[in-house]
């Protein structure tokens, strides 16, 4: 096809999906202009293009990143490997080397037909490797868990935007940014080779761990009772953004890891610095706005991100692992809602606290059922964590008897 046909049948494409996909939505919504920006497939996407992710970067982190690129957790550059990750890591590649001891293996040249020993001892060495290999290009690691990892002469990023509140996030981050640190320190790399390496500005660069939190961040109550060092602050609803670094009581600071969190639920301050505003309001409210309201964004990678994020202009494949994403996260909230009233209806049936309890526990066990993570069931029902696990440790030993 030419190109303007291509557009065509992608357009068509995507409203027939559109209008397939929006009969199995629990709760009837029309589609935005815009599409939400914040869930896990859409930043992906984002990502990709440079001059989003350089914009995004810089109004975020306050550096002035003009160039950077996407890497692996294993600080590979995505794009020079993706091909290599996906070989070595497809089943056919694992079940040869796998079975390998039981094949008789000849290597032959195939303009001569001569048999050539050297390629016999190249593939066992290959098969000696193939987990190293596996580890150092990796495919997804957490397909459930939204990173993505960028580097530029200014430091390397860590970026997680969290739809929904994830458990331990913040033990989480601590442990990606550390992590990513300590593995700039390549295999026979020396301290003392370090301190006259001219070059060591760009073999050890800084980390930064962005978080972006769709709803206030939750902090467990459990690793605050058990982790003497844990510590924890709630949001206020004028606080967006927080700046951590390792430094002294007295400010003395001590770089290399450093760690920025965004509260897209804040109210912004007056005086916010208006680069940053714009990705805030982006990233918060995208899918609420008008084109006309779009074009008001003052910073240019904003304003092409809102030309991406647009409903007409996803990429198929792209469209649909986003409405399964927001089928998946509306089936999760209709259930819960409805099971919530259920709860409570039956509490007022009851005219007692006890009836109550009964509704949210029978939408907590439902919940657990579907596969929702213990801490943020506590969070739909209203349960403390403690008292979550009280009452269906009682559930379970009733149905025992």
């Amino acid at each position: 096809f030419r190109q303007a046909d291509r557009r065509k049948s992608q357009s068509a494409m995507v409203l027939l999906l559109r209008a397939r996909l929006n009969f199995f939505v629990p709760s009837a919504r029309s589609f935005a202009t815009f599409v939400k920006p914040s869930t896990d497939t859409v930043f992906r996407h984002l990502m990709i293009n440079a001059e989003v992710r350089n914009s995004f970067l810089s109004s975020v982190c306050r550096d002035n990143v003009v160039a950077s690129e996407l890497i692996s957790q294993s600080l590979n550059p995505i794009a020079h490997y993706n091909e290599l990750a996906q070989f070595v890591n497809e089943s056919q590649f694992k079940d040869f080397f796998k079975n390998m001891p039981d094949y008789d293996i000849e290597v032959r040249n195939r303009t001569t037909n001569r048999p050539l020993p050297a390629g016999k001892e190249i593939l066992h060495k290959l098969g000696d490797l193939k987990e190293d290999l596996q580890t150092m290009l990796p495919t997804d690691e957490r397909g459930s868990v939204m990173d993505i990892v960028c580097t530029s002469d200014l430091g390397i990023y860590n970026v997680e935007v969290q739809v929904v509140p994830q458990d331990c996030w913040d033990i989480r981050i601590l442990h990606h940014v550390c992590g990513l640190f300590h593995k700039q320190f390549r295999v026979g790399m020396t301290w003392e080779g370090l301190a006259k390496d001219h070059a060591i500005g760009d073999k050890i660069k800084r980390v930064i761990g962005v978080s972006v939190f769709a709803k206030p961040p939750r902090y467990s109550g459990f690793l605050a009772n058990h982790l003497p060092w844990y510590r924890h602050e709630p949001w206020r609803n004028d606080e967006v953004e927080r700046r951590f670094s390792v430094q002294t009581d007295d400010g003395m600071q001590r770089g290399g890891i450093e760690f920025i969190d965004i509260n897209l639920a804040g109210n912004p301050p007056d005086g916010i610095d208006p680069e940053f505003l714009d990705w805030f309001e982006f990233l918060r409210s995208a899918h609420h706005k008008t084109v006309d309201e779009a074009a008001q964004a003052r910073t240019a990678g904003v304003r092409t991100a809102y030309e991406i994020v647009k409903t007409e202009n996803l990429p198929i494949d792209v469209f649909v692992r986003y409405q399964d994403e927001m089928v998946r996260a509306e089936s999760v909230v209709h259930f819960s809602e409805a099971r919530f009233a259920e709860g409570k209806a039956e509490g007022k049936a009851e005219g007692n606290s006890e009836g109550k309890i009964k509704g949210k526990i029978a939408t907590a066990k439902s919940l657990l059922r579907a596969g929702m993570p213990h801490a943020e069931v506590a969070t739909h029902t209203g349960l403390t964590e403690q008292q979550l696990s009280k009452h269906l440790v009682e559930e379970s030993e009733k149905e025992v008897k």
